[in-house]
């Protein structure tokens, strides 16, 4: 998240074997890429409601710390993909960005992380924020 309470996450799609819980998936496949994958969610724990500190327990509770990455940062920190392995891909990058106003920067840091077969960014709150209204409107144009 940012400084605002904003929040982040994406899916990563990893490479490898089969996932440890059993299933068996042949190495080098897109299954094996897909079973291997992380969870990365970006949260500054700012906001007075955030409910992101349950996110590692809930994991936990589930059997899947191993597929869970949290980082406590401002997602808007331009060096915060640079942190990430080498070569750290999102299938899915999901965004509640409260401070519309950052998006492009947001975008400018995280774009090349998305996987450019087939990868996905939502964002949210893009009727209801007139910021992100605004911006969604600048991506049509």
């Amino acid at each position: 998240g940012g400084e605002d309470g904003e929040d982040g996450g994406g899916g990563e799609g990893g490479g490898g074997g089969g996932d440890g819980r059993g299933s068996a998936v042949v190495p080098g496949t897109e299954d094996a890429r897909v079973a291997a994958g992380i969870l990365h969610c970006i949260d500054n724990m700012a906001h007075e409601h955030t409910t992101a500190h349950i996110v590692a327990s809930a994991a936990a509770a589930l059997g899947l710390s191993d597929r869970l990455q949290l980082h406590e940062a401002d997602a808007f920190n331009p060096e915060l993909p640079s942190t990430l392995a080498p070569g750290t891909q999102f299938d899915l990058l999901w965004i509640d960005l409260g401070a519309a106003h950052r998006i492009e920067g947001f975008f400018e840091a995280w774009w090349p992380r998305v996987r450019p077969e087939g990868g996905m960014v939502i964002v949210h709150s893009t009727l209801t924020n007139s910021l992100s209204r605004g911006w969604v409107e600048r991506m049509r144009d």
